[in-house]
């Protein structure tokens, strides 16, 4: 399983941890096990996506104190998932920190299909949206309420919508949309599910 971005490096899910590879010449820049972060207890890693953003409002002062930053969305196959903090490092494995998950809800292991999404206007401006065991949808969007030298939290909610059938023979296909110019809704995701001739279509504001 691997998940990357445009410069990030590329993220390789091992049984025990995380490889992490130069973007441009697949140089290794070293491992992290799950162990160091804590997530032993939570079974393999079942999903893995990746994510980067910071609010709109920032000063470039506040940029350059914040640094380049990742984020990491691991889930597990018999535990909650986390989210994972990367700052990037010039050739060095990203340094790693666990992100605290505020939960109104909690998604059932295993995660089956998650989506990052990015929205640089706004003051929430990236996450994820995972699908889990009951293939009910959650949002998990990042919130900087301590300014660029403090780890964001990450607001974790289910998505109102009711869940989608799935099933192994299921085709699954995900997608961001913007909004127009000049609209204040942000972006939204949208899940295809083809179940024998059946597609279900649903979307959901993110």
């Amino acid at each position: 399983m691997v998940a990357a971005g445009p410069q990030s490096p590329v993220v390789l899910l091992s049984e025990d941890g995380l490889q992490f590879l130069c973007q441009h010449s697949l140089a290794d820049l070293g491992k992290l096990k799950l162990a160091e972060l804590g997530l032993e207890s939570r079974g393999p890693a079942a999903a893995l996506s990746l994510a980067k953003g910071r609010p709109a409002s920032w000063t470039p002062i506040a940029n350059a104190a914040a640094g380049p930053l990742r984020f990491l969305f691991l889930g597990f196959t018999s535990g909650v998932p986390a989210v994972v903090q990367l700052r990037l490092r010039d050739k060095e494995a990203p340094s790693c920190s666990l992100l605290r998950l505020v939960m109104e809800d909690r998604p059932r292991p295993p995660i089956a299909h998650v989506a990052a999404f990015e929205d640089p206007s706004s003051e929430t401006p990236c996450g994820f949206v995972a699908f889990d065991a009951g293939s009910a949808a959650f949002r998990l969007r990042l919130r900087f309420a301590g300014g660029p030298l403090e780890a964001p939290c990450v607001d974790v909610d289910r998505c109102t919508s009711e869940a989608l059938p799935m099933a192994a023979n299921s085709s699954w296909s995900f997608g961001d949309f913007l909004p127009p110019s000049g609209g204040v809704t942000g972006p939204s995701c949208a899940a295809l599910v083809q179940l024998g001739a059946k597609w279900t279509v649903d979307l959901w504001d993110y």
